[in-house]
């Protein structure tokens, strides 16, 4: 099974600013992965007063891992699931959550983590973790 990892990059914030942070998959909305990235947006969003929003661009206008990638460096997008080979792509420090048994994980850029506040990162890689162990469950065998 190809390994996934999900990368992060916000635009600058302070505590007391909220931040929308842009996120493109292959996978579509209805999707097992789709299920737990929305339990993830939700839990972000609670956890954080609505101070922290993960918008996901679902695949379903179709894309690809170069157009995502593409997008990243650009800044247009600021994250993507990818495989192991996009995220061989990407070259920015990162935060690494392991998919328990799929060699892969879900991957915050640190420059991100960083212009968040401390609780705000806390919340973020809290709920990372939890999607991480349940993305186990819904990424296709």
């Amino acid at each position: 099974m190809a390994a996934f990892a999900f990368i992060v990059s916000t635009s600058s914030i302070s505590a007391q600013d909220s931040a929308v942070i842009k996120i493109a998959t292959l996978y579509p909305a209805d999707s097992g992965v789709g299920r737990v990235f929305r339990n993830w947006v939700k839990a972000v969003d609670f956890r954080t007063n609505g101070a922290v929003q993960l918008d996901f661009d679902w695949n379903e206008e179709g894309g690809d891992e170069d157009s995502f990638i593409k997008r990243l460096k650009d800044g247009s997008l600021d994250g993507a699931l990818l495989t192991s080979s996009g995220l061989s792509q990407v070259s920015q420090p990162v935060h690494r959550f392991e998919i328990p048994g799929s060699g892969g994980g879900i991957v915050i850029s640190s420059k991100s983590l960083e212009k968040l506040s401390k609780e705000q990162q806390a919340v973020l890689v809290e709920t990372a973790n939890v999607a991480a162990k349940n993305l186990t469950r819904a990424l296709p065998h």
